[in-house]
């Protein structure tokens, strides 16, 4: 056993229960679907962050996953907190209480939006800040564009409560990481 694949065995739980707690969450707003007042947008949010743990996981394994690789425990700590990041978003995308007589998705996603938005922005920025900082974290510069192209309206998002920009930015963002990620190996 590789050194890296103690490393990519944490990173890998956190992002197993990062999905299995979205997936319970689905669970529980599908068995309630006659009291949910059901709205697109935090769907679509929720899917852009499980389509990130996906993603993410697949470019932690490609970074990890070197004969030699044994990074500073700075490295580790910023992957790490990009990984908690994500799953800060995971926890809050969909929601767990469905208490109460009717549940309004546009209401919930109208409140945690913020909070959602602002973790993916806080795992983009370590990811830009590590791209550039650490040289054993190889990155194209087409590939920090990219990320910087979908930083600016992920920190829009979570600036900005208006429903519209919203409306807006979410799907483009999530049409944007479909284009770009969908097509990419996932194990490198």
């Amino acid at each position: 056993m590789k050194s890296a694949d103690y490393l990519l065995g944490l990173l890998a739980i956190i992002s197993g229960l990062a999905i299995a707690d979205m997936v319970a969450s689905l669970h529980h707003l599908l068995i309630s679907r006659r009291k949910v007042r059901w709205d697109w947008l935090a769907p679509v949010a929720a899917a852009y962050v499980f389509l990130m743990i996906v993603f993410s996981w697949g470019i932690s394994y490609q970074a990890f996953n070197k004969a030699i690789f044994n990074p500073p425990v700075w490295v580790f700590i910023v992957t790490l907190g990009q990984l908690v990041a994500i799953y800060l978003a995971a926890r809050t995308s969909l929601p767990d209480d469905l208490s109460g007589e009717d549940y309004d998705l546009a209401a919930y996603y109208g409140r945690v939006s913020r909070f959602i938005w602002g973790s993916v922005a806080t795992c983009y920025a370590l990811l830009l800040g590590l791209s550039v900082a650490y040289r054993g974290y190889e990155t194209t510069m087409i590939e920090r564009w990219s990320v910087l192209a979908v930083f600016v309206p992920v920190l829009a998002l979570a600036a900005f409560r208006q429903r519209a920009v919203h409306r807006i930015l979410v799907p483009a963002l999530l049409i944007f990481f479909v284009a770009y990620a969908f097509p990419r190996p996932l194990l490198g």
